[in-house]
């Protein structure tokens, strides 16, 4: 196949020893998560377009590829649309959306279960929401999903995986204070219980619950999976905007009730103490107390919101660069 063009940024022509393969789409990928974070830091600075505002999410394109053979013994492979389950910026007014698909793809849509397993040689072990993923904030992250899978009726497969377009995990990055999401990541579990726990009708829903070994992978991998192999997989969650010392502690335990934060978390990060389903106004008033303390004593008080007054004509200057729909 020959290629001919003009040396552009979307169409790059490269000559040895230039880098190739996914450069294109990948590191385009990492400059539009940059953008997103940039362009969001400048509508904060506006009263007007403020209700805009969403941190960077969808930061890693987390694509994982698994083949094998079908029923009938063909050779059959495809890219699991789990990817698209991670969680959206947090917003300057409310939190972000979990599962919230892809901000480089307005039309692209989470597969159910049974279609993914109807195509290819595999059962999920679940797909579930991730706790603590979504990033703290005044307004926390949206959340992301986590899928496992195992190979079925026995047969080897092999999957293959970039899981970002970096050589490091992404976070989606917060502004004003708030918190960078869960980054994303891929693992294998070696030589897992998971036929067993299905024979038990009980499964585990962490990889530590599955059994076995588990090995957490680097950005770009490919491997062979045995049929106690489970490949699981989550990407990332999305930004938190705002102090989360400054969230509502009502809201930190409904997240808390509902699974979205770990009481540790609501601690650690929001500085909340729950005591039997309920927020300890005193414990938490005392604790966010000596959090900001702390944090004066270090230097390190995060902004609560855009930095400083801009003039009119500062303002006036921005809004004429910016073109929104």
């Amino acid at each position: 196949v020959a290629v001919t063009g003009v040396q552009t940024c979307a169409l790059p022509i490269s000559e040895f020893p230039a880098a190739v393969s996914i450069c294109s789409v990948g590191f385009t990928w990492l400059a539009t998560a940059a953008a997103m974070k940039v362009v969001a830091m400048m509508l904060s600075e506006s009263d007007e377009f403020r209700d805009r505002v969403v941190p960077s999410w969808n930061v890693s394109c987390n694509g994982n590829n698994i083949f094998g053979r079908d029923r009938s013994g063909k050779l059959v492979g495809a890219l699991l649309s789990d990817h698209r389950g991670g969680g959206a910026g947090g917003r300057s007014f409310a939190d972000g959306f979990d599962f919230s698909g892809k901000a480089t793809s307005h039309l692209g849509f989470l597969s159910n279960v049974e279609a993914q397993e109807w195509k290819l040689p595999l059962l999920y072990v679940f797909r579930r929401a991730l706790p603590d993923s979504g990033g703290p904030g005044k307004f926390r992250g949206g959340m992301t999903a986590m899928a496992a899978v195992v190979i079925h009726k026995g047969a080897d497969a092999i999957w293959k995986s970039t899981n970002t377009a970096g050589s490091d995990e992404s976070n989606a990055a917060g502004i004003h204070g708030g918190y960078p999401g869960a980054g994303s990541q891929c693992s294998v579990v070696r030589g897992s219980s998971v036929w067993e726990q299905f024979a038990t009708g009980t499964v585990g829903l962490s990889l530590d619950e599955l059994g076995g070994e588990v090995e957490h992978l680097p950005s770009k991998s490919e491997g062979k999976l045995g049929p106690a192999d489970v490949f699981a997989f989550h990407p990332p969650g999305g930004g938190g905007y705002g102090d989360p010392l400054d969230r509502d502690p009502g809201a930190v335990l409904a997240d808390v009730l509902n699974g979205a934060v770990s009481p540790a978390a609501a601690r650690r990060h929001y500085g909340v103490t729950i005591v039997d389903d309920a927020v300890d106004a005193t414990a938490t008033r005392a604790l966010r107390e000596a959090r900001r303390r702390a944090r004066l004593e270090d230097g390190a008080e995060p902004s609560a919101g855009p930095a400083t007054p801009r003039s009119e004509e500062h303002t006036s200057e921005l809004q004429s660069r910016l073109h929104l729909v």
